[in-house]
């Protein structure tokens, strides 16, 4: 409801712990009901937290307006009518000749009088107040004489015009209000004096930093909770999106009826011809499946990176603004950043470990099960940092389609399987090294297809037994031929218990970005988090200076690290 929205509103406001709160018409839009709400829940604040709450309203009901303490009355040009206590200004303006028609508000009744509108009635004034009141009088000029004029004599007077005469009576009211100031008694003045500068408060004592981790986490936790419904949901489609992949492409079938059209003669003539000709021979039979293989693998990790960058960035988004405002009165944004980084993770490998058990097991994969859970683990590992990262720096409204594109476009154009093979990967160190880093699904594709491949037999060229084909050439295996794991010598191994040689590399590519979010948290959106810009803080504190050349030094030594275990061989 709207009374619900304003109250979030304000309570977003309050996580910076604020010692004065401002708002600018907070019962506007509300119906009468809700506005009295709002308007207890912050008498409330003032009475229970001590928070000093002002507010512009325009005609309040009689129970809002008798929640204030004190009121400002401003008339046009924002010149002060009355300031003082709620309870005093019936009294101040009846003193005026000003009387309140039974039924009628308070709120509205003063709000006529500023306006110049009301007319006095003098019979209501006493002696001693009329010479307050002509004390106040008004010098008008017309027809080319001056005459100093009271606000009685404003009313009485015939003719004229009406706008003029509520400008003269607004005048009056200005007059007579600096009159009362100055005559007040100096205890009674001093109420409205600003109070003498003191020594700033002392600084609030901060949770430490894995206190307020754990708080993090737990309140995501709280989060998911709360919303299970959408969340079995989101498992369900990543539930579907697996399943039908793998349901169109179908299990891996080697042909077993291809006869290639490679003589025996030629194979068995020497080295030179079974370099050239062996994985002629070896890829009438399985080369397409083979390449079915990294196929699905591709299809698989596009879909997947989609999803789960859509709900990673989605758990960004819906409480960036929050935070921030938490973070003006000293959270920490490495604990928090840290701490959506490890809910994502957790939450989508559950998600994605119960997916890749459907798939697993419609693909008919041949490797083990464990190899093939920590290779979906790790494409979370590296696409949770990322949509984290473009969700913090990505407007929010824009943020889940940044995250589509970004992984769509690092799919076709950084992975190998679609647009490029791994040749082209393994053959230019810079185009490797930069697919390890900004594609998340480079190694994933790569360890899908190879750890299946391990588990063939010798006869389909993919694997090798050195005890029996002890002159087989090393260049003339399926690996070599399609440039996969190619910087691994022990990849011609058969094995089918997975192909781990990936591992390193994925984690370190996942460290990396992560390290490039916590700097990203820190640089973006200071403004919103009530700090000054990095560039002052670079400027004007050492430490912050000290913090940021350790950053650097800390992302280079993770993106060298990156580069190191990719090119490894």
């Amino acid at each position: 409801s709207g009374g619900e929205k304003k109250r979030v509103n304000i309570g977003l406001e309050l996580m910076a712990r604020p010692a004065a709160l401002f708002l600018d018409e907070p019962t506007s839009g509300l119906d009468s009901s809700s506005s009295l709400l709002v308007m207890k829940s912050l008498k409330q604040l003032s009475e229970v937290e001590g928070v000093t709450s002002c507010s512009v309203i325009h005609q309040p009901r009689k129970f809002i307006f008798d929640l204030y303490d004190s009121i400002i009355l401003l008339g046009a040009g924002g010149r002060m009518v009355y300031h003082g206590k709620v309870d005093e200004v019936v009294t101040y303006f009846q003193s005026l000749g000003h009387e309140l028609p039974p039924g009628e508000s308070v709120a509205d009744w003063i709000i006529d009088i500023s306006s110049g509108r009301s007319v006095p009635n003098e019979s209501l004034v006493t002696t001693s107040q009329k010479k307050s009141i002509m004390s106040a009088s008004v010098v008008v000029e017309k027809a080319g004489d001056r005459k100093s004029m009271n606000v009685f004599d404003i009313a009485t007077t015939e003719g004229g015009d009406a706008d003029d005469a509520a400008k003269i009576r607004r005048e009056f009211l200005y007059n007579h209000w600096t009159n009362n100031f100055q005559s007040m008694s100096p205890a009674s003045k001093a109420l409205y004096d600003p109070p003498e500068p003191s020594e700033l408060p002392q600084a609030i004592t901060k949770p430490s930093f894995l206190l307020q981790l754990w708080l993090q986490i737990k309140r995501l936790f709280l989060l998911t909770y709360r919303n299970l419904r959408s969340k079995l949901i989101e498992t369900v489609l990543l539930f579907a999106a697996g399943a039908m992949i793998a349901a169109i492409l179908g299990p891996i079938a080697l042909p077993i009826n291809a006869i290639p059209d490679v003589p025996y003669e030629v194979i068995i003539s020497g080295r030179d011809c079974q370099i050239t000709f062996l994985p002629l021979y070896y890829q009438s039979t399985v080369l397409t499946p083979a390449n079915l293989n990294i196929m699905f693998a591709f299809c698989t990790a596009l879909i997947l990176t989609a999803l789960v960058g859509i709900t990673s960035a989605r758990a960004v988004t819906e409480k960036r603004l929050e935070f921030f405002r938490e973070s003006a009165s000293g959270c920490s944004v490495n604990a928090y950043f840290l701490a959506i980084n490890i809910y994502t993770f957790f939450e989508h490998a559950v998600q994605v470990t119960i997916a890749a058990t459907l798939i697993n097991w419609l693909w008919s994969g041949l490797s083990d099960n464990g190899s093939v859970y920590l290779n979906f683990l790790l494409l979370i590992w590296t696409t949770v940092p990322w949509a984290c990262l473009i969700a913090l720096i990505a407007p929010p409204s824009l943020a889940m389609l940044f995250v589509v594109f970004y992984n769509a476009f690092t799919c076709f154009v950084l992975t190998p399987g679609m647009l490029f093979v791994f040749k082209d990967f393994y053959d230019t160190s810079f185009f490797g090294v930069i697919s390890a880093i900004f594609a998340p699904a480079r190694f994933f594709v790569e360890t899908f297809a190879v750890s299946d491949l391990k588990c063939l037999p010798a006869q389909t060229g993919f694997t090798i037994d050195r005890a029996i084909a002890t002159d087989f050439p090393a260049e003339a295996d399926m690996f070599t031929f399609m440039s996969l794991g190619v910087n691994d010598p022990n990849v011609t191994d058969y094995s089918c218990k997975g192909w781990y040689w990936n591992v390193l590399p994925a984690i370190l590519a996942g460290l990396t970005v992560r390290c490039l979010g916590f700097g990203a948290i820190n640089a973006f959106n200071r403004s919103v988090q009530g700090k000054k810009s990095l560039w002052h803080k670079l400027r004007w504190s050492k430490l912050s200076l000290v913090k940021f050349l350790l950053f650097w030094i800390a992302f280079s030594g993770l993106v060298a690290a990156t580069a190191y275990a990719t090119l490894r061989k």
